[in-house]
């Protein structure tokens, strides 16, 4: 699979990005990346330390992919550039102190509980990890002089059906109001599904293609939308380079494809023939097409090629008294009364046009 470009997959051009600018801005800067262990983290490190970025600070909780990160990057970096911090991302002073020591000007928040049908059985800490501490580390960097947030959301966050996309549309809203209201650099980039990272569908596919299996598919009429990990990176680098972001911003993904379309196509450049289709149905938390953006939402350019923003219509929904209570249904770890709230948000959201 290593030699796999899956680029291939793509049904579209890749978009070219302004890799000048992203080098102008990261030259010789200090950037955090929390989840640093994770498919998109540290392909992010990567591309941010080859764009000559002096401090690569690793954020991860987990053990072994901070290890293996580790020597991965020194392979490529001297040591001092390379720092690596054991670290949940809920320790909000542990956060500030790494922030603090190493001058951090831009954090890309990529930790985070992501899996849909995971999140449906475990809301309580979903809410806590991708909405609590999230917004709690953007408020602690605005207080530490950190110029740049870059939050990763989704397209799941578009009327999600889902308490996962119910946690990524809270912190676009809350994320979006602060820069907006108080002046702070945070910039929102709504991904869709990213070809090659751990945990989704391609990676399953390719265990079992291999193997003779039929692959599993939940439901022969549903499509998606796709990116490569190139471009899930560049965009989240070039949002630390605009000015001002005030509203979600998105790459120029094209349209929806068939999910049966993409794993024939996976299986052809697999195995070279047809596969065996096996038909699961949707899980929790699942539904047949996603969105990139409301009604109420015009995509507009921006100045850098390749990148669009959702620009809102009318004003955003105000999600401080959903978070205020969430906050308190975390604390008091009231699991039904957190599914009751992000089930609301669910609720509120489906019938915004």
């Amino acid at each position: 699979m290593r030699a796999l470009d899956y680029a291939q997959l793509l049904e579209r051009p890749p978009v070219a990005f302004d890799e000048a600018v992203v080098r102008a801005r990261f030259e010789g800067a200090s950037v955090m990346v929390t989840g640093a262990g994770g498919s998109i983290g540290s392909a992010l490190l990567d591309l941010l330390g080859s764009m000559g970025a002096e401090t690569l600070l690793c954020v991860e909780h987990h053990e072994p992919s901070l290890h293996r990160l580790g020597l991965r990057l020194r392979e490529r970096y001297p040591d001092p550039r390379v720092r690596l911090a054991l670290a949940d991302v809920r320790d909000a002073d542990r956060l500030a102190r790494l922030i603090d020591e190493n001058a951090v000007d831009a954090i890309f928040h990529m930790a985070a509980y992501k899996h849909v049908p995971l999140a449906e059985q475990n809301c309580d800490q979903v809410a806590e990890v991708n909405v609590l501490a999230t917004l709690t580390l953007a408020d602690r960097a605005a207080s530490l002089g950190v110029r740049d947030l870059v939050y990763p959301s989704t397209d799941k966050a578009v009327r999600p059906p889902s308490i996962y996309g119910a946690t990524k549309r809270l912190v676009e809203l809350e994320l979006l109001r602060r820069a907006n209201d108080q002046g702070r650099r945070c910039a929102v980039g709504r991904l869709v599904n990213v070809f090659g990272t751990a945990g989704n569908v391609i990676e399953r596919w390719s265990d079992q293609l291999p193997t003779g299996q039929p692959i599993w598919v939940t439901d022969a009429r549903m499509t998606r939308y796709w990116m490569t990990t190139r471009e899930a990176t560049m965009l989240l680098a070039s949002a630390a380079c605009l000015e001002r972001a005030p509203a979600p911003l998105l790459v120029e993904v094209g349209e929806p494809v068939p999910l049966l379309r993409t794993a024939e196509r996976l299986a052809e450049l697999l195995i070279g023939r047809r596969p065996e289709i096996r038909i699961v149905g949707l899980r929790p938390g699942e539904r047949l097409h996603e969105e990139l953006h409301y009604g109420y939402e015009r995509l507009e350019p921006t100045p850098l090629p390749g990148i669009v923003q959702a620009s809102a219509l009318r004003p955003l929904e105000d999600a401080r008294a959903i978070v205020a209570e969430l906050e308190c249904a975390a604390s008091a770890g009231d699991d039904r009364w957190v599914r009751r709230i992000l089930g609301g948000v669910m609720a509120s959201s489906a019938v915004v046009t």
